[in-house]
């Protein structure tokens, strides 16, 4: 029915009168929305980033009217209008793109907190965040969009953990509505409003407090009062039962604690047991039951974020992969609040038993990256970690995580990390394509379209594991370089394009290895423009200046900092050596970075020239990639496309 995966899906009536007949609204992984009515699609639309939740809302005004919001894995928010009783057709209303990386939403429903008939947006995020978005300004308006503002966010909470699912409603009473939510750990926490909160205030201060949902059935069946004819003395037994109820749960996890104790005891025993080797000591064998939650995808930074998450606080995650891996710096793991202790993939990992003995295991001599990493909060559930790789290397990432939970168990998590990992899959009708100074490289044989996209599957992210049609269109952007792939396949024949030489020469090297693997007879032909060289170092240009610029500005910060010890007045500087002082602390923690973010710029260059060799069917010349080296770091934009003509 769809040509992608489904992340979400909704129904909406598609008639006024039957709400028998629904239309199927399906958020899709290629970036489309697409209508399906009985077994056909009547609709789609494009999106921003691949939808990740959906939901819809009904017009304030018009009763034919819906609007279908979303929320997307890069984190934005939008929403189509339709027409109850019409085609089917979809019209875009707006799209909320974040101006700083934002995580998926996992969630998203919509509510009128006001009772004023104004539906508003409550989402959740991948990261634990909540959050309230008024639709139309931010003290209100309408969720049709017609005064063309997008959502305000207004109110944000977070809880710290995946939020797997979100609603909103009358649960702990009936004056107002609150947030209610679920945990991947299995905890329910609701939102409610402050009572002494402003009444112009579209959501209050909220606070936070989990609720038991283990209510008597003998008060499910009374009907509350109206808010009006509560009195005192109501609130205050409602209290008492409170109160007491808070008292018989506490007694009761008294009583489990004591259980657990002496189960965790019984256990210890055996293990100490079977580790005397003593035959009359039965080994112990044991299961891991804890689960993992993992997510494996390339980010909006041009980088792979590795997201692990258990349902037991987390002790270390050791990773191991054959791919060489930057992993960010200092400055990047105090923000993910996690301590990275790099290995040497020579070494031996040690691993803590029950009995504090150590078991070590060898680790493969074909290891490029090997550390442990384990949260600085001690009570954290949840791990996340960016790289980014050198594309035209594939490989993959094995994660042994292990929990702070008695049996010490691991489970190995794989990864995979693609030859064009850093590609994102897009839409194609966001690009002018004959604008662009597209290199082309052809394949021909005796080969089926099937074929031609298991071998993409393998080399890009975000390809569906099976084609539903007879032939493919694929487009891709780099998000670091910001050059674009264009891929269409059918039996015997495909076409691969782009401005980058270096992309097309990885694909060349991808489909030779696997066809040859197959025993499949190809033929290739390229076609490298000059102009497509030039035209990716322009685009490499802005990423080099700005570390050079780094390096300027850390000259010019040492020489102010001695004029700013010296004098009290500094009005006589000009407003650019102003801004290098009140960005000192940014500039110094940059630096830490520069020279790992210059040599992977450096590596790209000279990877560019030496594919444009390959391309003519030549090899570079030692002496040439000197000269380009030196090139490099004596760096001239003009002298550099020079030597590529």
């Amino acid at each position: 029915m769809a040509p992608d995966k489904l992340n979400d899906m909704i129904a909406i009536p598609s008639s006024g009168q039957d709400a028998s007949k629904c239309d199927a609204y399906l958020g899709c992984q290629d970036r489309y929305l697409r209508v399906v009515r009985e077994n056909k699609q009547i609709s789609e639309g494009s999106c921003e980033a691949a939808i990740s939740a959906l939901t819809f809302a009904k017009h304030p005004t018009d009763k034919k009217k819906r609007d279908v919001v979303y929320g997307t894995s890069a984190g934005s928010v939008g929403a189509f209008s339709m027409t109850v009783g019409a085609g089917g057709e979809i019209t875009r209303k707006y799209a909320a793109v974040p101006a700083a990386r934002a995580a998926a939403v996992t969630s998203i429903t919509t509510c009128d907190v006001k009772a004023d008939g104004m539906p508003h947006i409550v989402l959740s995020r991948d990261d634990g965040s909540v959050e309230f978005h008024a639709v139309g300004g931010a003290g209100g308006g309408n969720m049709s969009g017609d005064d063309g503002n997008n959502p305000t966010p207004i109110w944000k909470a977070s809880v710290n953990e995946t939020v797997t699912a979100i609603g909103v409603g009358a649960i702990t009473g009936t004056e107002t509505d609150e947030i209610v939510l679920s945990t991947y750990s299995g905890k329910i926490i609701s939102f409610s409003q402050n009572e002494n909160a402003s009444a112009n205030n579209v959501v209050p201060n909220m606070l936070t407090g989990k609720i038991d949902m283990s209510a008597k059935k003998e008060s499910k069946k009374e009907t509350p009062p109206p808010a009006s004819e509560t009195s005192e003395a109501d609130r205050a037994a409602s209290q008492d039962v409170l109160a007491a109820k808070v008292k018989e749960v506490k007694k009761e996890l008294d009583s489990l604690r004591d259980a657990l104790a002496a189960k965790q005891k019984d256990y210890m025993t055996k293990v100490n047991g079977a580790n005397n080797s003593s035959p009359s000591k039965p080994a112990v064998a044991v299961t891991s039951e804890f689960h993992v939650r993992s997510k494996w995808e390339l980010e909006g930074s041009a980088c792979l974020g590795l997201v692990l998450e258990v349902d037991a606080p987390i002790d270390t995650v050791c990773l191991r992969s054959d791919v060489a891996l930057e992993i960010f710096d200092e400055v990047e793991r105090e923000a993910a609040n996690i301590v990275v202790s790099m290995g040497s993939p020579q070494l031996q990992v040690s691993h803590t038993a029950g009995d504090e003995k150590s078991n070590t295991t060898s680790v493969a001599s074909g290891s490029k990256t090997l550390c442990v990493i384990r949260p600085s909060d001690s009570s954290s559930t949840r791990l996340e970690v960016h790289f980014r790789p050198l594309e035209g290397h594939p490989g993959e990432i094995q994660a042994f995580i292990t929990p702070k939970l008695v049996p010490r168990t691991a489970q190995l998590k794989t990864f995979p990390v693609h030859a064009l990992c850093l590609h994102q899959r897009i839409a194609g009708t966001e690009i002018e394509w004959e604008r662009l100074p597209m290199s082309t490289l052809r394949l021909t044989g005796a080969f089926l379209a099937r074929d031609v996209h298991s071998w993409m599957f393998a080399l890009l992210p975000g390809v569906p594991e099976s084609l539903t049609t007879e032939f493919g269109v694929l487009y891709f952007k780099n998000t670091f370089v910001g050059s674009y792939l264009f891929i269409r396949y059918s039996k015997g024949e495909a076409e691969f394009k782009s401005e980058n030489i270096s992309t097309l020469a990885i694909i060349r090297e991808t489909v030779t290895r696997e066809a040859t693997q197959r025993k499949i007879a190809v033929k290739l032909a390229s076609d490298p423009l000059p102009d497509s060289m030039v035209h990716t170092l322009r685009l490499l240009h802005p990423l080099v200046g700005r570390q050079l610029k780094l390096v300027q500005q850390l000259k010019i910060l040492d020489a102010l900092k001695e004029i700013e010890g010296q004098e009290e007045d500094r009005s006589f500087l000009n407003e650019e050596h102003k801004q290098i002082l009140a960005s000192a602390n940014s500039i110094q923690t940059d630096m830490r970075l520069q020279p790992k973010r210059t040599g992977y710029l450096k590596s790209l260059i000279i990877r560019l020239y030496k594919d444009r060799d390959m391309f003519k069917g030549e090899v570079s010349p030692v002496a040439k990639l000197k000269e380009l080296d030196h090139l490099l770091d004596n760096y001239d934009e003009k002298q550099l496309e020079l030597f590529f003509k």
